[in-house]
């Protein structure tokens, strides 16, 4: 049985993975099996090669994330402001809505607000552990043609938790 999952993208370079439970091909894999489709690999290391090529260590780019793996759900977006590599302002556009319990406290899904984790550099190494089954999601992504940056990132499990990404509004300094 496989499980397809497939995200559609125009106009820019496009890699997706699958997982299979097949028990025919369990005795040659190790769990879970990877197929990789339009060259996932390839485009990956392509995609990597451009971003490093351009040698970019600071810039600006918005991010729009969902995550329903945690709970509460999240949906934010910001423009994230990034020097030599690193985190250094944070401009949320749309902030998620904590919700209260009844004890009284304030739950909110923290990856909302991890946006270290949302840096280029980062979303790299997450496809990398995707690409290799570190982590066992079905998913696809998407890369610019210029610069190789992922400009969307979905993953999911077998269930109905999932996460996207994507990315737009870039800008070198």
């Amino acid at each position: 049985m496989l499980n397809h999952f497939m995200t559609i993208c125009l106009g820019f370079s496009m890699i997706t993975a699958c997982a299979t439970s097949d028990p025919t091909r369990q005795e040659t894999q190790s769990a879970p099996t990877w197929v990789v489709t339009q060259n996932a690999e390839d485009e990956y290391s392509k995609a990597l090669e451009r971003w490093e090529s351009h040698k970019v260590s600071s810039y600006e780019i918005t991010v729009n994330i969902f995550s329903s793996f945690l709970s509460p759900p999240c949906l934010a977006k910001a423009t994230l402001t990034v020097r030599q590599n690193k985190l250094m302002e944070i401009h949320e556009t749309e902030t998620p809505i904590p919700i209260q319990i009844p004890d009284g406290n304030i739950l909110y899904n923290p990856e909302c607000h991890d946006y270290e984790n949302y840096l280029v550099t980062k979303q790299f190494e997450i496809i990398k552990k995707l690409l290799t089954g570190e982590l066992p999601y079905k998913w696809g992504a998407s890369f610019d043609s210029e610069y190789g940056y992922i400009q969307e990132l979905t993953f999911a499990t077998d269930g109905e938790s999932m996460k996207s990404v994507s990315y737009f509004n870039f800008s070198p300094k």
